[in-house]
């Protein structure tokens, strides 16, 4: 079991995946969820704890996963250490 953070102690809803894919020029891109393997499109202006230009795809996240028109859909995203 890993270790657990104080932001999960407070939603546990949160999940926890890795950025696949950047659009660097549009400001978006997708997060897959490792356990799940579903992928959620995310847009800068949900980061949390870090800018967009300082995002890599292969850092880990956590975020909310939440059901949209267009499919699932990142919010309150966090970049982990």
């Amino acid at each position: 079991m890993s270790p657990t953070r104080p932001h999960e102690l407070a939603d546990p809803n949160r999940q926890e995946g890795t950025i696949v894919r950047r659009v660097e020029g549009r400001g978006f891109g997708f997060i897959r969820n490792p356990v799940t393997n579903e992928e959620f499109f995310f847009h800068a202006t949900e980061l949390e704890n870090c800018e967009f230009p300082n995002l890599r795809d292969g850092d880990r996240v956590s975020f909310l996963g939440l059901a949209s028109p267009k499919g699932p859909r990142a919010e309150q995203i966090r970049k982990l250490e």
